[in-house]
């Protein structure tokens, strides 16, 4: 059975955002699998399943999740974040972009951006983002962004109780301070 067959199969029995955290992992580009191709599947092999599929219970949950998902993604957190700023109607963020400053130079990649905003979204693992050399590089990268004209978000985990409630909040009043429309 295929990545894209086997996605499908859990998905038709998922949740939209269990069936977008899995399409995402199938997809990922940047995810490394020893001994397994980056990605799994591209997103027209999960189209042709849906396709074959048809009209199965749970095909339109399992097509929704597909038209959210992205090769970009880093880790099933950042796809819940994602997932719950599109639930609560937040414009889409781009997913591990580039920013580079005005002559081009590469600067940092945030987790989710909103360019529009300059608004740069990281969620912060506690396994990975507490080791004294990895707080040493998040600072430089939220300096270099204040430099850039971004502010940066910091997500961890206790904002994603509640289906991401406090994420939300804490998204929407930056977006709010940078001129989204109440």
């Amino acid at each position: 059975m295929s990545p894209a067959w086997a996605w499908l199969d859990v998905a038709l029995r998922s949740s939209e955002e269990e069936a977008l955290v899995l399409a995402d992992q199938v997809l990922s580009t940047r995810i490394r699998r020893p001994g397994l191709p980056s990605p799994l599947a591209r997103p027209d092999e999960l189209g042709e399943a849906l396709r074959l599929r048809g009209r199965a219970n749970g095909i339109r949950t399992a097509r929704s999740a597909a038209k959210l998902a992205t090769d970009a993604a880093d880790s099933q957190p950042e796809t819940r974040l994602r997932y719950a700023l599109h639930r609560a109607g937040l414009p889409l963020p781009e997913v591990n972009p580039l920013i580079c400053d005005e002559r081009g130079r590469r600067c940092f990649r945030p987790d989710l951006a909103l360019r529009k905003w300059r608004l740069a979204i990281q969620y912060d693992g506690a396994e990975v983002h507490s080791t004294a050399e990895r707080v040493l590089l998040d600072v430089r990268r939220q300096e270099t962004a204040e430099l850039l004209g971004w502010t940066e978000v910091r997500i961890t985990k206790d904002h994603m109780r509640s289906n991401g409630a406090g994420a939300v909040q804490k998204v929407l009043g930056k977006l709010r301070e940078r001129g989204y429309p109440s």
